[in-house]
């Protein structure tokens, strides 16, 4: 007997294909996920291993061995030429030496001690400012302040610079120490990427590599007028704290910093090296924006920055003419800078420059110490991170000559 089984082994024969169809296409998403998997892990692990790579640019949350030893030392107190200050972050000691500078009693640069009144037939130049002022990486004796003085018997120059300060510190020591030494003329000077400090708390974050780790005040623009924003790192047992707890103590000294936002910082998406990686290249690219800023970009990039060293000018201004003493800007150039004026004849701080002008300030710019120098001149010979012992003595001339026509 014949059993007709045609329409069952179909369907049989159709579910069979289904079935087949279904482990196809099961195996081909498996294999899809296992290869999207194994790409996942791959780039998950390159990154981490990338992030390792990228070490030297930490989290702006995270203190340096190269930062925190120089901290230890300072808590040990075995700097010998700089001292922490409550007001204005850091400045010189009393005494202070070390292998290239010397400091007189009062913290001022030079073995030369002064009188708060100057001598009978002195004319008595205050200089105020910066690394330029204080002439960074020349002896004592090669500084364009004791150069200038030994252009003219009748002069004496006191330089109360300080290396690294900002223009708002600079005002700051003018108010507290600048003021007693009844100068005649007072000379405030800073280099041409000192306005991008006027925004800055917490030196690290602006200087990476900086050797001095600290805190500073700064100015904020409140309704039209300058508000003190008081140094946040006191004492040393502030900086003890900064050690055991950095990733406290940071964004909190840091608040007011302009740059801390702008710096890579640790979040909970970093548990993924991949978004960790983009994170940190991110804020790399934008840090290394804003190191060009200080030699490529115009003063009118931070308006913020611009809108505070326009007001703080006029303060400083103000309060030497309330003294009865000649107010002088001087503006010292950093080396591009100088190539860029020899290629373009255009400046950076041409806005500032033109204010000045505006309000009838009297300025000197620096740069124009070089104009006699033919071009192929090496600048190596004038300025390295600040002016040679050469480019000293060409400021010294420079200065001289300006200021004889001023005063």
């Amino acid at each position: 007997m014949t059993t007709d089984n045609g329409p069952k082994t179909r369907r049989v024969s159709k579910d069979y294909s289904r079935t087949k169809e279904t482990q196809t296409r099961t195996k081909k998403w498996l294999f899809c996920l296992i290869c999207i998997g194994i790409v996942y892990c791959s780039v998950e692990l390159l990154s981490f291993l990338f992030t390792k790579a990228f070490v030297s640019y930490g989290p702006a949350n995270v203190i340096s061995k190269r930062h925190a030893d120089i901290i230890e030392r300072l808590l040990r107190d075995e700097t010998s030429y700089i001292k922490l200050s409550p007001e204005l972050g850091w400045t010189i000691r009393e005494y202070g030496k070390d292998e290239w500078y010397t400091a007189n009693s009062d913290g001022i640069r030079g073995t030369k001690e002064y009188k708060l009144i100057p001598s009978a037939g002195k004319f008595r130049i205050m200089i105020c400012g910066d690394g330029f002022t204080h002439c960074n990486d020349v002896r004592d004796d090669e500084t364009w302040p004791v150069l200038l003085e030994q252009m003219n018997t009748e002069w004496e120059v006191l330089n109360l610079g300080v290396w690294g300060h900002a223009l708002d510190q600079v005002y700051l020591r003018y108010q507290r120490k600048g003021k007693k030494y009844k100068a005649h003329a007072v000379l405030i000077g800073f280099g041409t990427g000192n306005i991008y400090r006027l925004v800055n708390t917490y030196r690290p974050t602006i200087f990476r590599h900086t050797g001095l780790p600290f805190t500073k005040p700064r100015f904020r623009m409140e309704d039209g007028t300058l508000q003190l924003v008081p140094n946040p790192m006191r004492n040393l047992d502030d900086y003890r704290t900064l050690l055991n707890k950095p990733e406290e103590t940071i964004p909190r000294i840091a608040a007011d910093d302009y740059y801390y936002e702008r710096r890579f910082r640790p979040n909970a998406l970093d548990v993924s090296p991949t978004i960790k990686l983009a994170r940190m290249v991110f804020a790399k690219l934008r840090e290394d924006h804003d190191n060009a800023v200080l030699f490529e970009r115009d003063y009118t990039h931070n308006t913020k920055a611009l809108e505070i060293m326009r007001r703080l000018v006029d303060e400083f201004h103000q309060s030497v003419v309330q003294t009865g003493a000649i107010p002088v800007f001087c503006i010292f150039p950093v080396r591009n800078d100088i190539e860029r004026y020899r290629a373009s004849r255009t400046k950076l701080y041409s806005i500032l420059l033109k204010y000045f002008d505006s309000k009838g300030y009297k300025y000197i710019d620096a740069l124009h110490a070089f104009d006699e120098l033919d071009k192929n001149f090496d600048i190596n010979d004038l300025y390295l991170h600040f002016f040679t012992t050469l480019g000293n003595e060409y400021i010294a001339k420079y200065m001289y000559e300006s200021l004889t026509e001023i005063l």
